[in-house]
């Protein structure tokens, strides 16, 4: 965590990222598009294996332009959850991207573009993306985008009602799985939405279809910085956006 504030910020206005390297064979990518990202790119290692607090937190700061206190939380949380002891790594690292796969510890049921682990009590789930719900997901960014210019947090909670209707055949999301899915959506939103708050279809398919930032597309680092207050603030306005729909559409049928 020696990197100065200075030298993060002036990532906001430039593109001075590590060029992006896809996986190898023997290399570890979980369920998380932005982590794999991360790796791909180079800010964490790119095998995905042995991943510190420190690699983390400087990673999610530099690249993503995630506030001090939001990435300590984010960062030290995923250790804590995942991590694993041991006398010659007594740092709890994370010892590998696909260990975020275990069922129901992070990952859960209704992901935008994972299908859902094979039964409720299974213990891993699919760590690839599922082509036929990115498909869909890239087909309902690109009607937003020819409708009103991209995916905004209303669209989202859209798609997350029609998402759960169609993937809870292992029983409702938790209290705390609900946040965590309402989460994943803001994220995208705040990292690839722009001061506009819509995300350009293109920027979607880089980053969920290739894990890669969306750089020759025109993306841009977050030019404010993503706290925990903001970013709280765009979890409640993707709930209400949700029941919202999921109140106008009772009967629905996907």
């Amino acid at each position: 965590m020696s990197t100065s504030p200075s030298k993060f910020d002036d990532l906001a206005t430039t593109s001075a990222f590590k060029p992006w390297t896809p996986p190898g064979p023997d290399d570890s990518r979980g369920p998380c598009p932005g982590l794999n990202t991360l790796a791909n790119h180079g800010y964490l290692p790119h095998d995905g294996k042995n991943i510190s607090f420190s690699q983390l937190y400087k990673a999610l700061r530099e690249v993503y332009n995630i506030s001090i206190p939001w990435a300590f939380i984010l960062a030290s949380g995923t250790v804590l959850q995942m991590g694993e002891f041991s006398l010659s790594s007594p740092h709890l690292p994370l010892p590998s991207l696909h260990k975020l796969a275990l069922h129901n510890k992070i990952e859960h049921d209704s992901s935008l573009v994972h299908a859902n682990a094979p039964s409720k009590d299974a213990k891993w789930a699919p760590a690839h993306i599922d082509d036929e719900l990115l498909k869909r997901l890239l087909d309902q960014a690109e009607a937003a985008a020819a409708d009103h210019g991209g995916l905004t947090p209303e669209d989202f909670g859209e798609i997350r009602a029609l998402r759960d209707r169609t993937a809870l055949s292992n029983g409702p999301l938790t209290t705390v799985q609900a946040r965590l899915a309402w989460s994943e959506s803001t994220f995208l939103m705040m990292v690839l939405g722009g001061v506009d708050e819509k995300i350009k279809p293109e920027y979607l398919k880089a980053f969920i279809g290739e894990e890669r930032l969306p750089i020759e597309e025109g993306w841009v680092r977050p030019a404010k910085k993503i706290g925990l207050g903001i970013f709280n603030d765009m979890v409640v306005r993707i709930k209400k956006a949700q029941i919202s729909w999921e109140k106008a559409n009772p009967s629905e049928k996907v």
